[in-house]
């Protein structure tokens, strides 16, 4: 049901004392038995009526919780002037919702001066097709022409579809060609094979459906998805379901039969086998609508809800978060998507005219929502008393510091008095109110991206895409269940230490992690493959992590090796080869075998890894003694593992085209999302360009953690650990300098590059890009970006930033009289833009770079957050011992085996950095001209 902000907490039956909370079984909230209503007109869509059951929850019983004596004062904020707007009591928000105040909105969505619903319209309207294409995982270009076609306007198209082929004379034939790659559809023309399933079925539940004149967009849009795609491939897919849930049955008969009616091309009311969109409808609130829908939906089901017009922003921040993360808990399976539209708006005046009309019929609106409740609670009483609309004024304030509208009722009336109705809390009784006393009725939040995206992440959403109307006011979001998710360090619950020992959940997350990178995206047949020669096959990482962990747990507990133990020996140590001389390898290392047959063999590696892992839960068994060196040696192999799942990403890079789909990840729609970021980076114009002023300051580097410490210290779950390279803390003068507000782009790379002519030489062009025509000259030369999802046209990369070695981006830096930062000045950049933050793009939060992001005036009035886009950062910092720097015991040689003059330290973190190693005291190092680290950097100007 669409409300004024368009939709309220209780509006749908959401109530604090009867959060939906299913159990593992999904069966927590009651439901009772239904009956199926008579089979309706074969032209009037199905309702399906859960009123009632949701048990727990009584609109009579919340309105007089809501108004009752002894409730505790709230003040809306901690200025003086936030204690003028004082109150006790509140009114529930469902009491807006009666037949008059419905016919009253709908006014309301008519005024000049309401711009969510306007705003929001817009969006469906333009982007209709991108949200549907994205909330079922469909790439949006087969709803148009094939676009590598359309790119190409005329001469050539043949080849360039060619060329997604790393072998330039076969074209792509099908889903799965090896030339061409096996997952990066949208970009070579194929659908993946579970798109093209004649057995494919998808659900879309909106919950909250009101008038469905916005929805009516998307539905003409899923329609398009059952039928056959551009191309001659079969429609993505066979069948697709509307559910509008509502609270009230009538309104969605009406709704929906005018629905069918008028979009009868695209919407059906009845299973009629044609190629249309099935609506019906399910009368219930949020509570037993969702019970329902767990109750029933099946796995095989793509499935993904809607909740538009800004519905969320009648939550609190923190009932909004428990609220999604139910929903991602308990509702969606892994892969299933949500689609929220969030009100963005930040101009005060234009939120106060939207909520506080010239024409008073949003007052008309709230006045209704106060007469309904009156009714609700003890009926028409006559006289003067009574909770009637005839003895309250409405206020309608702006809270800026808090980002919040609401809407008050101020009794006009001194010693008004209000009949209350027993209930199964307490007995009947009657409140009196005093002279102008607040009665909150409704609160509208407002979200800048910061705090929509920080929401996500705190219930454990990844963002997919996001859409803007022209005068970002408003977005919907489409988010989705991941198959594992790190949180954020702004996630993770208070007086939780991020950077202690790893939990359990935390290992079981990592294990997910590892397999899905290990036995997911890159196929069996790399395994035995070197995708960058100078590192080991990439079967000896799958080898090596249990093997280190194996062996630092058997050292601490005094065990036997885990079997087979020449494990142990084979998989101890990887190599870091010398970039000028690969035949260098200045540390110690494991000897792996010569010859393919010898190595072992994949099952028994992974039968090896699982007596591994158990040894690992079993640290966290209740009868398990922790000491502070055992939470070390778990800290340690835990950020080992974190560190070479990064490791092999950027090995599998190197064979981008030969790579599987992530499973539980969205296939990212990059010709969509290439067309948002180009919108985005217009917007920011030549502040893009602009410098970052820094005064002269003191900052600190590293950390406190001192390994000798551990035999002596007790074990406390408060304690940092790190590495020998983070340990002592010490601080740094940092001289006043000038870095670019963003770190280097692709394309600013790409422009310099063609800028030498015939001065270009090969070692300057970046591994993470595929250039095609060898033999093209700068100008001409045709290049693509290597994702995880195969190579990619350039143009949907090339506001991402560059990932190169140091060596290639100094030689950029120096051509603009610039510098690589140091390490101590990027550490104050930090302070301002935390790489770990909601916008940082680092955990698995996205499988690729993004554009990186200003930073910007918040809502505290702080200037910040800021992000790199998802890649490291060099720095000009030679890796070596700093003061007090002590070597670690427990791990000889970490980072003083590199202590040779030819690493630098890099700092930051990845899109495949987990959030726990993105941390500000993290050291990174890599040799000046390594190529494949995905790593980038800012300039410092002279």
């Amino acid at each position: 049901m669409r409300v004024k902000t368009e939709s309220t907490t209780s509006q749908v039956g959401y109530d604090k004392s009867n959060f939906f909370k299913p159990s593992a079984t999904a069966t927590a909230v009651p439901v009772r038995p239904v009956t199926p209503p008579p089979s309706p007109p074969r032209d009037e869509p199905h309702i399906l009526d859960l009123r009632g059951s949701d048990l727990g929850f009584s609109l009579k019983d919340a309105l007089a919780k809501g108004l009752a004596d002894g409730q505790p004062t709230v003040v809306p904020g901690n200025t003086q002037e936030d204690s003028k707007f004082a109150y006790s009591r509140e009114i529930n928000t469902l009491c807006l919702y009666s037949v008059k105040g419905l016919e009253i909105y709908e006014q309301i969505t008519d005024l000049t001066e309401y711009y969510p619903f306007p705003a929001e319209l817009e969006i469906l309207r333009q982007y209709g097709d991108e949200i549907a294409c994205s909330m079922f995982h469909v790439p949006s270009s087969i709803l148009t022409e094939d676009y590598l076609f359309k790119m190409e306007g005329g001469g050539g198209k043949q080849e360039r579809l060619r060329n997604v082929s790393r072998v330039a004379d076969v074209p792509k034939q099908k889903w799965g060609d090896e030339a061409v790659g096996v997952n990066n559809f949208g970009v070579n023309g194929g659908l993946s094979p579970s798109l093209t399933s004649a057995a494919s079925s998808a659900v879309a539940v909106e919950l909250g459906s009101g008038s469905l004149d916005k929805t009516r967009h998307l539905l003409r849009s899923f329609s398009k998805l059952l039928k056959p795609a551009n191309g001659g491939s079969p429609a993505p897919f066979s069948s697709i379901e509307y559910k509008a849930l509502d609270v009230a049955p009538q309104s969605l008969v009406e709704t929906l039969t005018n629905l069918t009616q008028q979009e009868s091309k695209w919407v059906t009311p009845v299973a009629d086998g044609s190629k249309r969109v099935l609506a019906s409808g399910i009368a219930a609130t949020y509570d037993e609508g969702l019970a329902h829908l767990v109750k029933n939906a099946g796995k095989e089901t793509t499935k993904s809800l809607l909740w538009l017009g800004s519905s969320i922003g009648n939550f609190n921040r923190e009932e909004a978060r428990d609220f999604l993360s139910n929903i991602a808990k308990n509702v969606l399976n892994v892969g299933d998507t949500m689609v929220i539209g969030i009100d963005n708006c930040a101009d005060g005046d234009m939120i106060r005219n939207a909520y506080d009309d010239p024409k008073g019929v949003t007052r008309s609106f709230i006045f209704e929502g106060v007469d309904h409740a009156g009714r609700e609670l003890h009926g028409d009483i006559g006289g003067d008393g009574g909770l009637a609309s005839k003895n309250f004024k409405y206020i309608s304030r702006w809270n800026a510091a808090v980002g919040r509208h609401e809407a008050y009722v101020q009794c006009k009336v001194d010693g008004l008095v209000i009949p209350l109705p027993a209930t199964a809390e307490a007995p009947a009784t009657s409140v009196t109110l005093q002279k102008d006393e607040m009665v909150r009725i409704e609160v509208s939040y407002k979200y800048t991206h910061f705090e929509a995206q920080s929401l996500f992440d705190a219930a454990g959403l990844r963002l997919v895409q996001r859409w803007s109307d022209s005068r970002q006011l408003h977005s919907i979001y489409v988010v989705e269940k991941p198959k594992f998710y790190f949180p954020l360090r702004s996630s993770i619950p208070a007086g939780t230490n991020p950077y202690g020992l790893p939990s359990l959940e935390e290992w079981e997350t990592m294990w997910k992690c590892w397999d899905s990178i290990t036995l997911d995206i890159i196929p069996r047949s790399l395994l035995m493959t070197k995708p960058i020669p100078l590192r080991h096959i990439i079967l000896f990482y799958l080898g090596h992590i249990p093997a280190f962990a194996g062996i630092h747990l058997c050292r601490y507990f005094s065990e036997a090796p885990f079997e087979p133990a020449h494990f142990a020996t084979i998989f101890e140590r990887g190599i870091d080869p010398d970039i000028g001389d690969p035949s260098k390898v200045n540390h110690w290392h494991s000897k792996v075998p010569d010859q393919e047959s010898e190595w072992p063999a994949l099952s028994e590696i992974l039968a090896y890894q699982q007596l591994v892992r158990n040894r690992i839960r079993k640290v966290y068994e209740p009868s398990s003694k922790m000491t502070r060196r055992l939470a070390r040696v778990m800290f340690m192999i835990f950020e080992h593992e974190a560190m070479h799942a990064e490791t092999l990403v950027y090995i599998a890079l190197q064979a981008s085209n030969s790579l599987n789909p992530a499973s539980g990840f969205g296939v990212p729609d990059f010709k969509s999302l290439s067309a948002f970021w180009d919108r985005q980076v217009a917007m920011d114009g030549v502040a893009r360009r602009a410098l970052l002023s820094f005064e002269s300051s003191t900052v600190r580097l590293g950390h406190d953690d001192l390994e000798d410490e551990d035999f002596s210290a007790p074990y406390t779950s408060n304690h940092e650990f790190g590495w020998d390279c983070e340990n002592p803390s010490r601080e740094v003068e940092v001289p006043a300098f000038k870095i670019s507000s963003l770190p280097v782009s692709n394309i600013e790379y790409l422009d310099w590059l063609r800028s030498l002519g015939s001065q270009l030489r090969s070692d300057l062009i970046p591994s993470s890009w595929k250039v095609q025509d060898a033999g093209s000259t700068p100008t001409t030369m045709n290049v693509w970006i290597k994702t995880l999802y195969g190579e990619i046209p350039f143009d949907y990369g090339k506001h991402w930033p560059l990932a190169a070695s140091a060596i290639q981006i100094k030689a950029f830096a120096e051509a603009r009289n610039a510098r690589l930062p140091t390490q101590a000045e990027m550490a104050v950049v930090r302070r301002q833009s935390p790489v770990d933050s909601a916008l940082g793009n680092v955990g698995f939060h996205n499988l690729h770079p993004v554009p990186p992001s200003l930073p910007k005036i918040q809502r505290d009035g702080s200037f910040g957050l800021g992000s790199d886009g998802g890649v490291w950062m060099w720095t000009s910092d030679v890796l070596d011992a700093h003061n007090g720097f002590a070597p670690s015991k427990i791990y000889p040689g970490y980072s003083s085996d590199f202590h040779d003059g030819t690493h630098l330290i890099v700092v930051g973190g990845s899109y495949v950095t987990p959030p726990r190693v993105a941390r500000a005291s993290f050291v990174n190092f890599y040799q000046a001209g390594y190529p494949y680290v995905v790593a980038g950097a800012r300039l410092v100007f002279m």
